[in-house]
């Protein structure tokens, strides 16, 4: 007798499933209404990518730039010719595909709800804030984001085009080619030869660069002479601000992920492959950039902003992903184990990692709860998921709301800050007394914005140094502030000016706090 089998092939999952989908709409509508309710930018330097990219077409050496990230300039370079918000819009889109990259590698790892983990990747309160930023980080988070999903997905090819193009990015991330070829020697070596891709993007780099600079060691000379603005920050800096980077979900998260990765066997829980090539690139890269920013390593300018982690979104969210997993579907002794480092991370959070930010990275006198209270509800989740039965799985979904409800609740949109509005009074005078068509000199990003001049343009806008001061002619515009007025692109002391005869004060304008000011010289004439 025949016996004819009735189970049919199981029909693999969408792409796009429930959660990955509602999770990409409420980002992308977040994301949008920060992105038009944000005067100000996080940083300087997306003005400065900004303005980079929007030249690049007329002065190709910004193509090349190592500072302005050559993966970066050319990827925002069209979009910068619409205009600030379409630079920002880029960003936005590059953190939805962050989120459905991380997903698809989650599906590759065999993750239950792999949705979730890819919420996990923007569901971070950095990330959030600069996804709709011209800074380099999100582009790289991408790219790592791409690195993971190829070698879940075991394509070497894939991983070794990808890793090769993340130092054009962010130079450091280099180190993750050591990663990639290490997974291919020792678990591909039959795909030796895709190693070989590695280095192309770099080597082309370098060789357009040198074409263009007219000197062929100008790549190497440019990346180990550059210099730290700041000093040291030590070596417990990321650490102790990596819960203001990650959001206190994806926090815990990552403690519940490494402690799963320690303790399991190759297949966690219902056979979902543990992301050790993710966890060893979390700890590499962190590594990494701790040594940098402590000055242990005899290249690079890192200063230790917090934004340099966010390329970490994408790893962080797998880990964590794998963790929660692993967390709520735990029985027996792993219960109690589970319970250990979730109460031993609220502590820490509680009585260590409570202190106050200003500014990105600087602590300040005080104490923010608002990380602690954020880690509660999902702290108690966690502890209480294992008993649930049947419906303890539904308890991941509630991760990621965990996850976005603390990102709504403690980021904003970015208004101009103290030094920014300043310098916008002082643009306002100069609109409302019609100076804004003169001749002018200026070193700040910012009034190059607000007046919507060229920031590249040296000719039409000098900047203010003692040789462009004495060839000004009469009529002209210094507009001196003490930013970058004398400590980063100029050399003038504002003494200088004012003891000049053939420069005459017009306008001063001050911060309330006296850190900050604009002074506003005009050339007389003869």
């Amino acid at each position: 007798m025949t016996v004819q089998a009735s189970a049919r092939q199981p029909v693999p999952p969408p792409i796009f499933d429930r959660e990955l989908l509602f999770h990409l709409a409420l980002f992308a509508v977040i994301a949008l209404l920060a992105m038009l309710r944000s005067a100000g930018a996080y940083h300087d330097d997306d003005l400065d990518h900004y303005y980079m990219a929007r030249s690049a077409f007329g002065e190709p050496r910004f193509f090349v730039d190592p500072w302005g990230r050559p993966g970066f300039t050319l990827l925002y370079a069209l979009p910068a010719q619409l205009g600030w918000n379409a630079v920002r819009l880029t960003t936005i889109v590059i953190a939805l595909i962050t989120m459905v990259v991380t997903t698809l590698t989650a599906r590759r790892l065999g993750a239950l709800r792999p949705g979730i983990w890819g919420a996990l990747a923007a569901w971070q309160p950095l990330f959030l804030l600069l996804s709709f930023s011209a800074l380099t980080e999100p582009l790289a988070a991408l790219l790592l984001a791409l690195v993971l999903y190829a070698q879940a997905s075991d394509r070497p090819r894939l991983a070794t085009v990808t890793v090769g193009l993340l130092p054009l990015v962010r130079q450091e991330l280099g180190v993750v080619a050591i990663l990639v070829a290490g997974w291919i020697v020792l678990h591909r070596r039959d795909a030796w030869r895709e190693l070989l891709w590695i280095p192309l993007p770099v080597l082309a780099w370098a060789i357009v660069g040198g074409l263009i600079h007219g000197d062929a060691a100008w790549l190497p000379d440019a990346i180990l002479g550059s210099s730290r603005p700041l000093n040291s920050t030590g070596p417990l800096h990321y650490f102790r601000n990596l819960i203001s980077v990650t959001g206190p979900v994806i926090f815990l998260g990552l403690f519940l992920g490494m402690m799963a990765l320690a303790f399991q066997s190759t297949r966690g829980p219902s056979a979902t492959r543990p992301p050790k090539f993710a966890a060893l690139t979390l700890v590499v890269v962190f590594g990494l950039l701790t040594l940098l920013t402590w000055e242990k390593l005899p290249f690079g300018g890192s200063v230790g902003f917090l934004r340099h982690l966010i390329v970490l979104a994408p790893v962080a969210a797998l880990v964590a992903g794998y963790g929660y997993q692993f967390a709520i579907d735990s029985s027996g002794r792993w219960r109690w184990s589970v319970a250990l480092v979730t109460l031993s991370v609220t502590a820490l959070v509680g009585l260590v990692l409570s202190h106050r930010l200003a500014v990105d990275f600087y602590v300040i006198e005080g104490r923010d709860w608002s990380r602690l209270a954020g880690l509660v509800p999902v702290a108690l989740l966690v502890l209480v998921a294992p008993w649930l039965g049947r419906r303890r799985r539904l308890a991941l979904s509630i991760v990621p709301l965990l996850a976005a409800g603390f990102c709504l609740a403690t980021i904003r949109p970015i208004d101009l800050n103290v030094e920014q509005k300043v310098i916008k009074a002082a643009v306002d005078y100069m609109t409302s007394q019609r100076l804004l068509g003169r001749p002018m000199m200026a070193n700040h990003p910012w009034i190059y914005f607000f007046t919507h001049r060229d920031r590249w343009d040296r000719q039409a806008t000098p900047y203010v140094t003692l040789d462009n001061l004495s060839s000004a002619s009469p009529g002209t515009l210094a507009i001196w502030e003490n930013h970058y007025g004398q400590r980063l692109y100029g050399n003038v002391p504002v003494e200088a000016l004012r003891n000049d005869p053939r420069w005459e004060m017009i306008y001063e304008v001050e911060s309330g706090d006296g850190q900050f000011r604009v002074v506003m010289f005009e050339r007389r004439g003869g």
